[in-house]
């Protein structure tokens, strides 16, 4: 409990392995000081190495899972990075995702697209794969049910940043995708969705 508590703490394992060493030298010291027989010094440095042993694999068990849950928490706090729902404009919603996506990842994009068009009422959905990683033939699929489950509610989704080689994965995909809109950019993306609000950008009059 100390160890994962210290390693919690942002230790290093060297500090407390270190503390397991030195007390290990004390008590063949001792053991070598109070002990003559040597037969008999035989069963204590033993049960000594024996103990500071399991001190050692305690420690190390303690750390692996202190990283493991630093690593959860990381990756955790990453996919709500990559992952951020933006409500641009009454009804229209825009989830820019950055990094690579997989099947775990996308059942959370899907959540968190889900729960935008039920929390901001959007009627327009745009997914902006500008800053996304690796797109694969199972990456569209992913993107393509994600648009679909969008279109039960109500929405319509625009994909935003699609490449050359979003276009061949998409192609080479089993879904349908022909219902999905697609734009080269964001900006492209976003003047689709303004249009589908019948809304317009247009630049101020200079006074």
């Amino acid at each position: 409990d100390i160890s994962y508590r210290r390693a919690r703490q942002g230790f290093e394992i060297m500090n407390l392995t270190a503390v397991v060493d030195l007390t290990e030298d004390i008590l063949y010291q001792l053991i070598g000081r109070h002990i003559a027989d040597a037969a008999e010094q035989i069963p204590a440095i033993m049960a000594c190495h024996s103990v500071c042993g399991s001190g050692r694999l305690g420690i190390m068990e303690s750390f692996g899972r202190s990283n493991h849950e630093h690593l959860n928490e990381a990756n955790t706090l990453i996919e709500q990075l990559s992952s951020p729902l933006l409500p641009l404009y009454p009804g229209i919603i825009v989830l820019p995702l950055i990094g690579a996506v997989n099947a775990h990842r996308s059942q959370r994009i899907l959540e968190a697209l889900l729960q935008g068009v039920m929390t901001y009422r959007a009627k327009v959905a745009v997914i902006d794969i500008t800053g996304a990683a690796d797109l694969t033939t199972g990456t569209a699929e992913y993107l393509i049910r994600a648009a679909r489950a969008t279109e039960l509610l109500g929405a319509r989704v625009i994909l935003a940043g699609v490449s050359p080689a979003v276009a061949k994965a998409l192609v080479q995909s089993s879904n349908d995708f022909s219902r999905i809109t697609s734009t080269m950019n964001l900006q492209l993306a976003l003047e689709y969705a303004f249009r589908e609000r019948g809304l317009a950008i247009t630049a101020l009059k200079k006074s």
